[in-house]
This record gives structure tokens, C-alpha cells and sequence, in this order.
């Protein structure tokens, strides 16, 4: 509710609306913290990761060349949030120093700063080793503070 409130008040700020219909209404704060207890069960899961890696809902050949170019790199991100307790942002700023294969950890930097050893399943490590392999060794013209990324942007902005 809190976003199309304030997409609603921006744009009747900009009197881009007549009025802003979200004005009126009350705002409920919630003090407590929700857990989500409905997770996915392993053949959910499975099936979820078949999706992205059989291509499922591709109707367009410009739309498959661009998924069969990002479809592992989402694979194993998806894998990896899937059975660790890891939020997007640190995903994303993970380099591949941050990867121990040996020792079957990531060492992610939690919001505040702190760093924590996360353990890996070996299906996520195999699976890992070979994205690391296979990705950087495909991309080329890598700018050189993103050279150490363990994923990479698919723009040349980021």
C-alpha cells in the first residue's frame, strides 16, 4: 500500500491526476516481523528450476537467444537463494574470492557489514565450480573493477 501511495502522490504533486485517491486512506503500520512459513517443497523446487532451464514460455527467437544466454547464471542464482537464508543484494555483490570450494562456503557481507560463512549443499558447489568455469570464460570486454563478479551484469552499465 505504501508504494501506490506514493506513486499516487507523486504524480498528483506533478498534476499528472486530478486527485490522489490514496490520500484518504488510513495508513496501517504493522510492529511486528512476518515469518513466511509457506516454502516450496523439494519437487517444487525442481520443477521451478526446470522452468528456467528448459526454456518454458519462450514464444520468440529473440527471446530465447537472450534466455539461453542468462538462463545458468539465473539457474544458480535462484539455486543459491533457494537453500541458503541470502538476500538479493548480497547475491549480487559476491566476488568469486568470496567463493571457497574447498571448504564449501561463500563468505557474504550481511547488511551492517558483517561477514558470514554460509555452507553449501554440493549440489549448489558442482553447480557453482562450473558456472565459474563456464561464465567468465564466455564474456569478454569485462570492465576491470567488475573483473573479480561472480555474476555479471548482462548490461554494460553495471
Amino acid at each position: 500500500m505504501t508504494a501506490l501511495s506514493k506513486f499516487f502522490s507523486y504524480l498528483s504533486k506533478r498534476k499528472l491526476i486530478i486527485c490522489d485517491v490514496t490520500a484518504d486512506v488510513e495508513k496501517i503500520k504493522l510492529n511486528v516481523k512476518v515469518k513466511i512459513n509457506n516454502r516450496l517443497i523439494p519437487e517444487e523446487l525442481d520443477c521451478f528450476f526446470a522452468t528456467i532451464l528448459e526454456d518454458v514460455g519462450i514464444e520468440k527467437e529473440r527471446q530465447l537467444k537472450f534466455h539461453q544466454k542468462l538462463k545458468f547464471r539465473g539457474y544458480i542464482m535462484t539455486l543459491i537463494m533457494a537453500y541458503n537464508d541470502i538476500r538479493i543484494s548480497e547475491l549480487v555483490q559476491l566476488n568469486i574470492d568470496e567463493v571457497h570450494i574447498d571448504k564449501r562456503v561463500l563468505i557474504i557481507t550481511r547488511k551492517g557489514g558483517n561477514e558470514q560463512s554460509i555452507p553449501l549443499p554440493d549440489r549448489i558447489m558442482e553447480t557453482l565450480s562450473d558456472y565459474i568455469i563456464m561464465e567468465h570464460k564466455q564474456v569478454k570486454d569485462i570492465p576491470k573493477k567488475k573483473e573479480n563478479a561472480l555474476f555479471l551484469s548482462p548490461s554494460k552499465k553495471n
